[in-house]
């Protein structure tokens, strides 16, 4: 194969391997950066969807309030929000593999009343949505200062 063919194939055989790659950390900073707020937050309810790759509606107490541009969370506050969620495969049912992006998918049985999260959300009063790239995993508990 002649060099210039053997470089062109590594070129692609790279491209192709970092198409699954998680993205640049900078993206993740411009999103938390953006968001209106930066909360933790006690799991109040969860209910889970169907499917293997899907959104459990969650709703959350504020325990931690790092940052709110709107103005209107308090450390009391309720939120409901849409948290991307996982559960293992049912029998006879394919493996749902999460898709690459920047959604991080929490296991549906981390995600049970008690525990908490640190979040980066986007919203106000009572209409709020978890920020791309917004969702750690699930935290101990409330602490004095953000994890990240």
């Amino acid at each position: 194969m002649p060099t210039t063919a053997r470089h062109t194939v590594a070129m692609l055989l790279a491209l192709c391997g970092t198409a699954e790659a998680a993205l640049p950390p900078y993206v993740f900073e411009m999103w938390r950066e953006e968001a209106t707020a930066h909360v933790q937050a006690e799991i109040l309810s969860m209910t889970p969807g169907l499917a293997q790759r899907t959104e459990c509606d969650a709703v959350l107490g504020v325990r931690r309030l790092f940052r709110d541009a709107s103005g209107t969370l308090r450390t009391d506050s309720r939120i409901r929000l849409l948290i991307p969620c996982s559960r293992p495969p049912r029998s006879l049912e394919p493996r749902s593999e999460p898709m690459p992006g920047p959604d991080v998918w929490i296991a549906q049985e981390a995600l049970r009343p008690g525990k908490f999260l640190e979040l980066f959300i986007s919203g106000g009063g009572d209409k709020w949505s978890l920020r791309s790239g917004g969702l750690a995993d699930p935290i101990d508990g409330p602490s004095e200062t953000p994890t990240r």
